[in-house]
């Protein structure tokens, strides 16, 4: 069998341990067809086929990034988004919104997010009042960097609904001052109440702005991708999918709200091909650790606050049931080490209760698995749970 492409002259980076390094991959279509010296594979070249001398650079495996909102991110990149990431403070903040603002219409909303209160120096969460100095005619949505908090203005609580006498959502908090009134800031569930406002945009614009997100991550050095699932994400890669656009490997989960119909469906986790699959559901057990909302077992400093839990124990253990019976494993969002015992008291559970059925064949997951008591450390290897896990979590 012959080569299509050879690159050589390189350090191959195998993550093979019989041999760690080699200097020559040779390429036959989308598949790897051999590692090995020079020497070894030049003869694998079909005639006309393309050498690319690499003069000692490196190449190693893709990377797959296991956790992140690809649709998302990719909108991010196609639509004009206020960038906040790594601002130092509320009034570059601020100046950055008001550059937007300048360039949007009024009446249309302006969104973006990225900020980050703890590295500010007022260590204290924006208000709405601040947005309205800058913005009071564009309903404006910023999330966090953690994307459990969304900073909003007076005009986007007012075409939400969003008043004194709105009532915390489950899992939810509206920050409110002393008076009673909402703040402008909005944690976990609670964000669903603006986002449920701003007018949601179509599959095609999915399909427009994911083009922009692979041609980002083949740049990064991305080869594939877990996504925590959207419909309308799910469907715009399949239309990828099918135009043969979609060249990274994905996996997408089904959100929460999506279970029922999935398991309709008959929709099992490790349906597709080696291109797109369908993952777990994707549950969540608390918020984050930069506006406190990670349910821990202890309050916070200086406080009696221990997080927000998304559910009771008794309505996790449900939907982890649920999925099972489906077919469905589970990714569970879980910051917090008392999200995280929650999260395996779940799955220990609904794994007991439904012992007469096939395990899904995928694994169930934490996702981030930032902090857990050291009791509870021995429990993923023996549930046999993956901590999905990120640097940017691993405070």
């Amino acid at each position: 069998m012959h080569a299509d492409l050879l690159l050589y002259n390189g350090r191959i980076y195998t993550l093979d341990a019989g041999r760690p390094l080699a200097q020559a991959v040779a390429v036959r279509g989308n598949r790897i067809l051999a590692v090995g010296d020079d020497a070894d594979l030049r003869p694998l070249l079909r005639p006309g086929g393309q050498a690319v001398d690499l003069g000692g650079r490196a190449v190693i495996p893709g990377l797959i990034d296991s956790h992140v909102h690809f649709g998302w991110y990719s909108l991010a990149l196609y639509e004009e988004r206020v960038d906040l990431d790594n601002v130092p403070g509320k009034e570059e903040a601020l100046a950055r919104i008001a550059a937007q603002v300048d360039r949007t219409p009024p009446g249309c909303w302006i969104r973006g997010g990225g900020w980050n209160k703890n590295i500010w120096p007022q260590d204290a969460f924006p208000t709405a009042a601040d947005l309205d100095a800058v913005a009071p005619d564009h309903p404006v949505a910023l999330e966090d960097k953690s994307r459990h908090a969304t900073w909003v203005n007076s005009l986007a609580l007012e075409l939400a609904g969003v008043t004194a006498s709105t009532e915390d959502p489950p899992g939810g908090e509206i920050v409110r001052d002393e008076a009673g009134n909402p703040t402008g800031i909005l944690l976990e569930t609670a964000a669903q109440l603006i986002t449920d406002a701003i007018p949601e945009p179509g599959v095609e614009t999915f399909v427009q702005a994911l083009r922009r997100g692979i041609a980002e991550a083949h740049r990064l050095g991305l080869t594939g991708f877990h996504d925590p699932g959207h419909p309308k994400v799910l469907a715009a890669l399949q239309v990828l999918r099918t135009q043969g656009e979609l060249t990274l490997r994905a996996l997408v989960h089904i959100p929460a709200d999506g279970l029922d119909s999935a398991a309709a469906l008959g929709l099992r986790s490790g349906l597709g091909d080696a291109v797109l699959r369908i993952g777990g559901v994707k549950l969540f057990a608390d918020g984050a650790l930069g506006p406190q909302s990670a349910h821990m077992l202890a309050p916070y400093e200086g406080s009696d606050n221990r997080g927000i839990p998304t559910y009771t124990a008794e309505e996790l253990h449900s939907l982890v049931c649920r999925a099972r019976r489906a077919g469905l494993s589970v990714a569970i969002h879980a910051i917090g080490d008392a999200a995280n015992r929650a999260a395996l008291d779940a799955i220990a559970r609904a794994r007991a209760k439904t012992a007469d059925l096939l395990p899904p064949t995928l694994p169930d997951r934490i996702e981030h698995a930032q902090l857990l008591h050291p009791a509870d450390l021995p429990r993923l290897a023996a549930l046999g749970v993956v901590a999905s896990m990120q640097p940017i979590h691993a405070t």
